[in-house]
């Protein structure tokens, strides 16, 4: 089983109520990983805006709402992406 890494980082924009958060996934291998899947625990006093995921992961909508969770993500050897969405305090 290969384990992509992950990393979290949260930016406020300075115009805007909401925090942008930015999901880094690699895969240090040299086999590639596919159809995974990324789950991002969201804090309990968040919620997560509809329609704004982003990133060059190829990621559709999250299910979920105090889990986030995007599916069928695919990584080359040695590859990687980013994954933004943005979420408000509730």
């Amino acid at each position: 089983v290969i384990t992509p890494l992950l990393a979290k980082d949260a930016d406020k924009g300075a115009s805007t109520p909401s925090l942008t958060y930015t999901l880094s996934i690699s895969n240090p291998t040299s086999s590639p990983v596919s159809s995974f899947t990324i789950d991002d625990v969201m804090a309990t006093d968040f919620d997560y805006v509809a329609g704004s995921t982003g990133g060059n992961c190829g990621a559709s909508e999250p299910t979920g709402t105090t889990t986030l969770q995007w599916t069928g993500i695919t990584l080359a050897a040695g590859g990687s992406c980013s994954l933004t969405y943005q979420a408000v305090v509730n």
